[in-house]
């Protein structure tokens, strides 16, 4: 799906497959109470997940490469009648159910696999008695999110998926907030599931085969990131928009000038008082001391540029609000954001200064961000007006907006 200019836009692709979307698969039904069994094979047949009941099992095929084909359906076929035989051998009990889990878009689908899957779905129906579910595309995307086990995490001011282990942004108590999964981490990591590096440690060790291997043919992907995965604002002028969109969305608070990197809010109580702020952005992917004085710098010019245009804020305080992309801060520059020159503590009330991840945390909260697929297994992060998994008044929900006004 194309992005219009004047739509908050995302650059880069998160893919969720491999390792990654195994784990994630199986913390999502340890947190719905499931006997995840801790291995991948069973009697010499290979299984991605595989969840034991009393009465039987449920094998679960993970995908989230670009394509799926035919012949990855009728692997899944292969492998549900083979684990129906150990099964039976070995644990004397049957494989009830077989779900195909793919982490795409319906364009990944091609018409022989729709197909070979429509067979295969009778086939294990009449040979083994057993059900066959196909989980995929957005909804399997919000049940991943809505339930906390997939979350996202910010390094090097790009967004990446974070997994059950990893600490980011999550739903939990039905909005985003930072955490670890809901789920026992100890069961979890009890799992081989649990075994996928970090994401800073394999961009490392991929960055040194690659440079080892360059000019030569490189090796079949071992990974379980795909490399430069992740996603970071277009622009600074999105980031803007996002915030125009976020104050909009509340009664009594409104935009009176906007620009592609700044805005001007105007808040009024219930008493009928009136506040003022300036919001400034930055996209630089570390905010040193130059770009954080460059920020405060361009607010209070915009404060003396208002005064001069309007006649009836020359009496007002105004709150400075400097909101960058990134959580890489220096200390120094930290510092020289948040201190205002005392001539100016007269027409500056306050400072605030706002990271990566509370920028994308308070937007994602308010409906403004949600997440979506691009197209085929690549997924990305949405502005208002597309259909994408959103925290919305009645939930996470598949939606074009989130919270109303209020």
């Amino acid at each position: 799906m194309d992005i219009a200019d004047d739509q908050i836009g995302f650059e880069g692709a998160l893919v969720l497959e491999g390792p990654l979307l195994e784990a994630v698969m199986a913390a999502y039904l340890l947190s719905k109470g499931c006997n995840v069994i801790r291995r991948v094979e069973t009697g010499g047949v290979q299984h991605d997940i595989l969840v034991e009941r009393h009465d039987g099992y449920v094998f679960y095929e993970c995908t989230g490469q670009r394509e799926v084909t035919a012949g990855k359906v009728q692997k899944f076929l292969v492998d549900a009648y083979r684990l129906d035989e150990v099964l039976r051998k070995l644990e004397d009990k049957p494989l009830l159910k077989a779900v195909f889990v793919a982490a795409v878009a319906p364009d990944s689908w091609t018409e022989d696999a729709k197909h070979a899957m429509e067979l295969a779905a009778k086939r294990i129906k009449e040979k083994l008695g057993a059900e066959v579910e196909v989980w995929e595309g957005l909804n399997l995307l919000r049940e991943l999110i809505s339930s906390g086990v997939l979350g996202l995490r910010l390094y090097r001011n790009r967004i990446y998926f974070a997994g059950p282990a990893d600490y980011g942004i999550r739903v939990l108590e039905g909005e985003f907030k930072m955490g670890l999964a809901p789920i026992g981490i100890g069961r979890f990591r009890e799992l081989p599931h649990s075994f996928y590096p970090s994401y800073y440690w394999e961009m490392y060790y991929q960055n040194l085969l690659r440079e080892a291997m360059e000019g030569k043919d490189e090796p079949p992907s071992i990974w379980s990131y795909p490399y430069r995965e992740g996603v970071r604002w277009r622009s600074v002028s999105d980031l803007a928009k996002a915030e125009a969109s976020y104050v909009s969305s509340f009664d009594r608070r409104y935009v009176l000038e906007s620009g592609d990197d700044y805005l001007v809010e105007e808040r009024v109580s219930l008493r009928r008082n009136r506040y003022y702020s300036i919001h400034v952005f930055t996209n630089a992917e570390v905010v040193d001391s130059r770009t954080a004085a460059s920020c405060l710098g361009r607010a209070l010019l915009k404060i003396d540029e208002l005064k001069e245009k309007r006649e009836y804020l020359r009496g007002e305080y105004f709150s400075i609000r400097i909101h960058s992309s990134t959580s890489d801060w220096s200390s120094k520059a930290w510092g020289e954001a948040s201190r205002i020159p005392s001539r100016l503590k007269e027409e500056v009330s306050t400072v605030h200064i706002e990271r990566g991840e509370e920028l994308v945390l308070r937007l994602l909260n308010r409906g403004v961000l949600g997440l979506g697929f691009k197209e085929k297994n690549i997924i990305t992060i949405y502005g208002p007006g597309v259909k994408a998994i959103r925290r919305t008044p009645e939930g996470i929900k598949i939606s074009s907006k989130g919270a109303e006004v209020t």
